[in-house]
């Protein structure tokens, strides 16, 4: 996901997005996917509405985005060589 797209996420803040995120690999009912193309607005016009509207004036829970925190990621990867080390 593009840096931008993670603070806007970091803020609570829903996100449409058209492309697939690693971070992200389930669905999730903040993050509206379109498809990669030229036609994706356009043809989503009713879909991208419906999304606004349900989140509007809402935030994301904390909780659903916490793996998106650099010090939780550098923690991942540091438990992650410790226990490499540790074998």
């Amino acid at each position: 996901m593009p840096f931008k797209d993670k603070r806007v996420l970091a803020f609570g803040i829903p996100t449409i997005i058209a492309y697939c995120d690693t971070d992200f690999p389930d669905e999730k009912p903040f993050l509206l996917q379109l498809p990669n193309s030229e036609e994706n607005i356009a043809n989503n016009t009713n879909l991208i509405r419906r999304f606004v509207e349900q989140w509007k004036g809402k935030r994301i829970d904390r909780k659903e985005i916490i793996h998106l925190d650099v010090y939780y990621k550098a923690r991942r990867q540091i438990n992650f060589f410790t226990d490499v080390l540790m074998q």
